[in-house]
């Protein structure tokens, strides 16, 4: 990271977000996103944090982990993974529908990635390019890699492509 302070708009519809930041293992640095007043899951109001409201709480305890009783779980047009890309952090903090997220590389196990909302500090656990991501269903046709994202046609997912907004992110070094 050459830049002391680094300022981008993350899109809730990109699989992936480049923050063209390499980090080397120990690198502290800060995060802090600020959602716009359009920043959505299919309607449903967000904020770097996860959803809004009791609506969204609701939404977010039937829909995070559906399990298997669930109706929702066999639905079709969810795509081939279930649940939410990241249920929870390296640090085991809790992660919702459209929350930040952290990763060094295109890495999104959980061993690998951290919650960010709103803001958080984080010393880089390995050397690598810096990623984030508003987390959701991938809904894609795939387990693995980008599949995960894309329906058969190539065509990114209805559970990426109805989201809406941006998040302002703002990343800095930390001595």
């Amino acid at each position: 990271m050459s830049d002391p302070v680094v300022q981008l708009i993350v899109s809730p519809n990109e699989p992936w977000v480049s923050t063209d930041i390499l980090l080397a293992e120990g690198d502290r640095i800060r995060i802090t996103a600020v959602a716009d007043g359009k920043y959505a899951d299919k309607g449903l109001a967000c904020d770097a944090n996860g959803p809004l409201g009791k609506k969204g709480r609701l939404f977010d305890r039937w829909f995070r982990n559906p399990g298997p009783l669930s109706p929702i779980r066999w639905t079709p047009g969810f795509g081939a993974i279930r649940h939410l890309r990241v249920l929870q952090d390296r640090d085991g903090r809790r992660a919702s529908f459209l929350t930040l997220i952290a990763a060094i590389g295109r890495d999104d196990a959980e061993s690998n990635v951290r919650v960010v909302g709103s803001g958080a500090d984080l010393i880089a656990h390995r050397a690598g390019p810096l990623f984030l991501f508003a987390n959701d269903w991938p809904g894609g046709v795939g387990e693995k890699d980008d599949a995960r994202f894309f329906d058969a046609d190539g065509h990114l997912s209805k559970t990426y492509s109805n989201n809406e907004g941006s998040l302002s992110v703002t990343i800095e070094r930390l001595a």
